[in-house]
């Protein structure tokens, strides 16, 4: 779930291209999210095709073309369906909590805010278990070891346990940052100690 920002977090492989990405920041992933956005609600489907993604991307004009080929790579990751299309959520949830230089609960706050359909800051637990799979995927892609998904939904069942929400609206983002910092899963995420690599057949986005 990180790069050079994560506490005592060292998944190597994010962290250097976090590095070696300036012009991919929140403040682009805002942009993207808000063009893409845009377009699902045009045409009542949050799954984007090739060509509404490639528009969107070329109007960033911060980036150079090593920018533009990360996430046409991503593009294909995400285009799980074989049918150029992604989920944009997803994506952009995924892409923009391991991409950025951002704090670590900066990004994820930023995650949780792109699946809160309601603006209430708060995260359910579906949306929680669907960010912290996409970001586990992400960082597999660029060689890192992650966790597995039973265990992240672990770590979701665990945060609701510990943290039942009220009246269903579900627990606000700053209670469920704290609660992932404490967690020790994430806590072996971040230190690079997961043991699924990428093309795990357990591995889904």
């Amino acid at each position: 779930m990180g790069n050079n920002n994560s506490p005592q977090g060292t998944v190597k492989g994010m962290q250097a291209v976090a590095r070696t990405t300036p012009n991919i920041e929140l403040p682009e992933f805002q942009l993207i999210y808000a063009d893409l956005k845009k377009v699902a609600e045009e045409t009542s489907n949050e799954w984007i095709s090739k060509d509404a993604f490639d528009e969107t991307i070329k109007k960033i004009e911060k980036f150079e073309s090593s920018d533009i080929d990360i996430f046409v790579k991503l593009f294909t990751l995400f285009d799980v369906q074989g049918n150029s299309t992604i989920n944009y959520k997803d994506f952009v949830a995924g892409a923009a909590c391991c991409l950025s230089t951002a704090t670590f609960e900066a990004k994820l706050i930023f995650g949780m805010s792109i699946y809160d359909t309601l603006q209430s800051k708060n995260c359910l637990k579906g949306d929680l278990k669907k960010l912290l799979n996409t970001i586990n995927n992400v960082v597999s892609y660029f060689g890192d070891p992650v966790i597995r998904p039973n265990q992240i939904d672990a770590i979701v069942f665990e945060m609701f346990r510990s943290l039942p929400p009220s009246g269903g609206k579900g627990i606000p983002f700053e209670a469920c940052v704290e609660n992932l910092l404490a967690n020790d899963i994430v806590k072996m995420f971040l230190n690079g100690e997961g043991r699924l690599r990428f093309g795990d057949p357990e591995l889904k986005v």
